[in-house]
């Protein structure tokens, strides 16, 4: 069954508003930040914020969240690539140009 439009919009509106909030948090912090301020950020008023979050807790929780799923994502990716490149073959005189660089005496 397909989403309404207005729940669509809601997320939409939840997903601007994190982001803005991340934004902000990342310059004053969690309690630098005044729901005036999350709210200029997003773009909206402050009482605004009200109707997709119930307090600010709620908005840190969201953006928490947010930034856990970045972290994820981004390890995620990382973890990836570091196993394929461990699964290729090894090439004549790999072991000792990758004993280089994991203890730190490579040069650059």
């Amino acid at each position: 069954m397909r989403k309404r439009a207005g729940e669509d919009f809601h997320a939409q509106r939840r997903a601007q508003i994190t982001e803005a909030a991340q934004a902000r948090f990342a310059q004053s912090g969690f309690h630098g930040a005044s729901m005036v301020e999350l709210g200029q950020q997003s773009g909206l008023s402050a009482g605004q914020l009200y109707r997709y979050f119930a307090s600010k807790e709620a908005l840190i929780d969201a953006v928490v969240r947010l930034v856990a799923r970045q972290w994820y994502s981004l390890l995620t990716e990382k973890l990836t690539a570091l196993e394929d490149f461990a699964a290729r073959p090894a090439t004549p005189g790999g072991e000792a140009v990758a004993g280089m660089v994991w203890s730190g005496r490579h040069s650059g």
